[in-house]
């Protein structure tokens, strides 16, 4: 049974974990997951063998399933809380020295951005230990050095902070561990071979070739077929982007109609900017038979109020059209196309589904954007009768529709806001499509929204902030500047101008 229970454990003779974490070992790689009960999650995994004299080097790849994680080399480690560290954190390798168990004994010696990184890809760090320098290399690459001999004497291994998963192989230690180097001609030679293999994948001939030098054949693979994904990868965010802009120009095309706009064509346009296969055609027919049916079982002597109940009973008694309750926040709700496949919807979809199909029986039914909830009326003898279509189309009196209003913003009646019209029920179409991508911190599918929101409205000042901001979120700080630039220049109302320079300056 003792033997049994080391399956996928680490071999004791050769390594030692302690500060909890799960450490498992399989097919040759290291795998660490759950926090450490060190500080900071951390967790280390000592190394057993004899180290060897001063000089020495220690190397191992590592790849971490995040990009916010933190795991990597440690060394020179007294088999406690004594040690220095080498590894990767949130994109920055950082060389760090603890001396004991608390953050006050933690010392970052230097914290380096590299292009050599390779977020969520297999890394090699490399430490070189010299009696007075310690030397950080990654992927090949010299990228710190520094004087410290605080500590010495110590052991080597590996570490992990926080909730950290990592992989790990290949961890050697030795006198000299740099890599060897293929001669340039060997290289030229070999590159040649794989391009004719491109071409010509049955090439025996050329395969031959490569297994004359095995190992720098499959590193120059490996940074081909990187080369090509990135390739891949790029021309995909061309082929998003062209599609985008077209589906773009489509809508700010119909929304120029002003009232005579087609808002089922504009709401499936919405859905097509992120659903390049959706056939807007089709959906677009559908909604026009579901009218037909309606057609089918009114009178058109009928009142206006018969024939809003007449859609309701149609939608939310024959058709199982309804509110989504239980995962209100799914981009599906905000697509029409997913709203009619699914007959689930939030309050704007399912009242642009009850305005669409109310416009095709002559009746007209207005949208009403209340704070937090949309819904639809008609007027009958010059008052508002309100219908909430996200409530199986129950009619609501002017007071629900005052306290929908007040639950919201504390004051306010239902009465002051104007009917919405095809541009504003839009808009707040994407504003929700935006909302949901930043809570989920899906910041470039964000930014694809305020896109669409500015090219809809140039000089919304709102939204430039909005896209500042989140193209300081995705790196991209020259379009945050450009941005900035415009409020600065504009100084429309209700921006802080003088946090804007401030942000500005220090981009």
């Amino acid at each position: 049974m003792e033997n049994w229970l080391t399956i996928g454990q680490l071999n004791s003779a050769i390594w030692k974990p302690i500060m909890g974490a799960n450490w498992k070992q399989r097919a040759g790689k290291i795998m660490v997951t759950k926090p450490g009960n060190g500080f900071g999650g951390r967790s280390i995994c000592i190394f057993q063998k004899e180290i060897p004299e001063i000089p020495y080097e220690v190397k191992v790849e590592v790849k971490l399933n995040g990009k916010k994680g933190a795991a990597g080399l440690i060394f020179e480690a007294d088999g406690k809380n004594k040690h220095y560290g080498f590894y990767p954190s949130e994109g920055n390798m950082r060389l760090t020295r603890f001396e004991g168990p608390d953050v006050l004994s933690w010392s970052i010696l230097d914290q380096v951005s590299s292009e050599s990184y390779r977020s969520e890809e297999w890394n090699r760090l490399r430490i070189r230990v010299e009696e007075e320098k310690i030397i950080g290399y990654l992927n090949g690459e010299k990228i710190c050095e520094l004087n410290d001999t605080v500590l010495r004497g110590g052991k080597v291994g590996l570490a992990k902070f926080r909730s950290t998963e990592a992989e790990f192989k290949h961890f050697e230690l030795g006198k000299e561990l740099s890599p060897k180097t293929t001669p340039n001609k060997t290289v030229k030679e070999l590159t040649q071979q794989i391009d004719l293999l491109i071409q010509n994948p049955i090439n025996n001939e050329a395969i031959k070739q490569l297994k004359t030098d095995i190992s720098a054949s499959k590193l120059l693979l490996q940074n081909r077929i990187k080369e090509l994904n990135k390739t891949a990868n790029s021309l995909k965010i061309i082929h998003d982007r062209v599609h985008r802009e077209h589906v773009t120009k489509k809508l700010i095309k119909e929304l120029d109609k002003g009232i005579k706009s087609d808002l089922t064509l504009c709401a499936l346009l919405i859905a097509q900017h992120d659903n390049q296969e959706l056939d807007i055609e089709a959906y677009h027919s559908e909604i026009n038979r579901m009218a037909t049916d309606i057609k089918g079982i009114i009178d058109p002597a009928d009142s206006e109020e018969k024939k809003v109940k007449a859609i309701s009973k149609y939608l939310f008694e024959d058709n199982g059209y309804h509110g989504s309750r239980t995962d209100y926040y799914n981009r599906s709700n905000s697509y029409l196309n997913e709203v009619i496949d699914d007959r689930e919807g939030i309050p704007i979809t399912l009242s642009v589904i009850f305005i669409e199909l109310a416009s095709r029986i002559n009746v007209e039914l207005k949208g009403l954007g209340l704070p937090g909830h949309f819904v639809v009326f008609h007027q009958e003898q010059g008052e508002r009768k309100i219908i909430d279509p996200f409530n199986g189309g129950k009619q609501i009196s002017t007071k629900e529709a005052d306290q929908i209003v007040q639950d919201q913003l504390g004051i306010g009646k239902a009465s002051e806001y104007e009917p919405a019209d095809n541009l504003s029920i839009v808009k707040r179409m994407i504003y929700n499509l935006k909302g949901i991508t930043i809570d989920n911190k899906e910041y470039e599918d964000a930014l694809n929204y305020v896109n669409l929101l500015i090219e809809i409205d140039p000089n919304d000042p709102q939204e430039r902030l909005s896209r500042a901001i989140l193209n300081i979120q995705n790196k991209q700080e020259e379009n945050a500047k450009s941005d900035l630039e415009w409020l600065l220049k504009t100084k429309p109302e209700g921006i802080h101008l003088q946090r804007i320079q401030e942000l500005y300056n220090r981009l």
